[in-house]
């Protein structure tokens, strides 16, 4: 019987609950997410060079918004919004590079899952406004492959 409920402690799964360390990838540009910082944190003269960490705390879901929450959404808010600006203009621009339309997508995803996970009450209005966005691309795209 004690094996029984060791096994069954060992094989439920947990709940994850970490920090996350978010940068920008000097190589490529891309946000990066991990549950550790990069090799460059705690090197003084490495932090000056390269992109600065961002460390975003875990807040268990349910939990009451609070003022410094409030002040993390409004930035994220307004990079996402500076992003779906570059997403239209993307199709028009004749100097873009081969996959940069998929980087800045990639970037948006990651940007829009960080925001429903601190304001899920405002996931709603914001895919509505993503649908109609992506939609706009899509004939964009279209469009210029004609």
């Amino acid at each position: 019987m004690p094996s029984i409920v060791f096994f069954f402690l060992l094989f439920t799964a947990l709940p994850a609950r970490a920090d996350l360390y978010r940068w920008i990838d000097p190589e490529t540009g891309a946000i990066k997410y991990s549950s550790y910082p990069p090799p460059w944190v705690g090197d003084a003269e490495r932090e000056r060079r390269l992109p600065p960490v961002e460390v975003l705390r875990y807040t268990p879901q349910g939990t009451a918004r609070t003022p410094e929450g409030d002040k993390a959404i409004a930035p994220l808010e307004e990079r996402r919004r500076r992003l779906l600006q570059e997403l239209l203009a993307l199709p028009e621009r004749k100097d873009r590079g081969p996959g940069e339309l998929q980087r800045q997508l990639q970037a948006y995803q990651q940007l829009a899952y960080e925001l429903d996970q601190l304001d899920p009450k405002g996931a709603a209005a914001r895919k509505a406004e993503d649908y109609e966005v992506m939609e706009r691309v899509r004939r964009r795209l279209e469009a210029g492959a004609r």
